[in-house]
């Protein structure tokens, strides 16, 4: 009778085969350990210095080396516009008084507006009134004007009895009543509505003609 082969036994083979595997481990572990180990420091003759360079820096050069010409131009004159004469203070370019004779007075066309020619516009700066200050701010500026802004006291003395405009200090102050409406623009409106249905809705326009100011009622 034929004895069973050893090898044919699954306990055996298991067995066999850790044990290959645990020698491989095993030699790897000491052979990886060998290549990696520092020499003894018996072995080593001269100190490590981290801190040391072996080499040297290059020298940066930050300086241009190349150039392009170009051509150099004149340097222009700058012109900077001179004050106008004294006498452009008051200066209205299109209702210039000096302009109304070179125009036909036929329907009173030299009272139109009249602006000068691009030749005839003058190149400066109309100066400043002595004394001007600051404008007032809206709505303030539709009541008060300092009077040295517009220096001109012909029309508050002809308009004094009216309620239109008046001098006060420094100051020209308008009521805002009106010219000749002595109780006020709305005592002047129920005024007209006396005499002109205007709740009728017929009528929608008034034109007040001789009162002096061309008063029209809408």
């Amino acid at each position: 009778m034929a004895k069973p082969n050893p090898l044919k036994h699954p306990l055996l083979k298991y067995f066999i085969s850790i044990l290959l595997v645990s020698l491989s481990y095993i030699l790897g572990i000491y052979t990886s350990s060998n290549n990696s180990t520092s020499p003894p420091l018996q072995e080593q003759k001269q100190p490590l210095n981290c801190h040391q360079l072996n080499f040297s820096l290059p020298v940066l050069d930050f300086e241009s080396h190349h150039t392009l010409s170009l051509p150099q131009e004149p340097l222009r004159n700058l012109q900077f516009f001179n004050f106008c004469p004294p006498n452009f203070t008051n200066y209205c370019p299109c209702h210039d008084p000096s302009r109304e004779a070179d125009f036909t007075a036929e329907r009173f066309f030299s009272r139109e507006r009249h602006c000068p020619e691009p030749y005839e516009k003058p190149m400066c700066l109309v100066p400043r009134p002595a004394g001007y200050k600051r404008p007032f701010s809206w709505p303030k500026s539709r009541d008060y004007a300092w009077f040295k802004n517009l220096p001109f006291k012909e029309l508050s003395e002809v308009k004094k009895t009216q309620n239109w405009v008046r001098l006060e200090g420094d100051l020209l102050v308008f009521p805002g009543g009106g010219t000749s409406f002595r109780k006020g623009v709305k005592g002047y409106v129920d005024e007209i509505k006396r005499f002109v249905p205007l709740k009728s809705g017929s009528i929608r326009t008034v034109l007040d003609v001789g009162c002096g100011v061309l008063s029209l009622q809408f």
